[in-house]
């Protein structure tokens, strides 16, 4: 959760060979949820991801305290706990598609890649500008 916007973020470790073919995958991916959107039984399949993955993510006194800071944070009072799973079964593809077309990027990406750049850097260049520094250079 950011207070004021945020970063949406891909993130996968694959062999140096699939980097680009992993980045081409992942904005495939994106640009199909603009075009298509997602269907019944996708969404059913995520709503139960979801859910199933909110309580074990509050099990440590350390996770709670920082649900707790979240909420605080975020002036979020105990609905956000305790309707959690409703909100998740409320969502329906035409809701979803609004959070989509709201929330995920359609271009405009920042991509990271962290390895081998000489065996991918002249491919890298078909996504943009590309700049590169050592992890060395301070600052980095």
């Amino acid at each position: 959760m950011k207070k004021a916007g945020g970063t949406f973020v891909i993130r996968t470790f694959t062999p140096t060979k699939t980097t680009i073919p992993a980045i081409d995958l992942a904005l495939e991916v994106i640009g199909r949820l603009y075009t298509k959107g997602i269907d019944e039984k996708l969404l059913a399949s995520a709503k139960n991801y979801v859910k199933g993955q909110f309580p074990p993510r509050f099990e440590t006194p350390a996770q709670l305290a920082s649900l707790l800071t979240t909420m605080f944070t975020y002036g979020l009072n105990d609905s956000y706990i305790n309707d959690f799973q409703a909100k998740v079964d409320a969502l329906n593809v035409d809701s979803v598609k609004r959070i989509i077309q709201t929330y995920f990027p359609k271009d405009h990406f920042q991509l990271v890649l962290i390895g081998k750049t000489a065996e991918y850097r002249e491919a890298a260049k078909k996504y943009g500008e590309v700049s590169e520094k050592q992890i060395e250079t301070p600052g980095y």
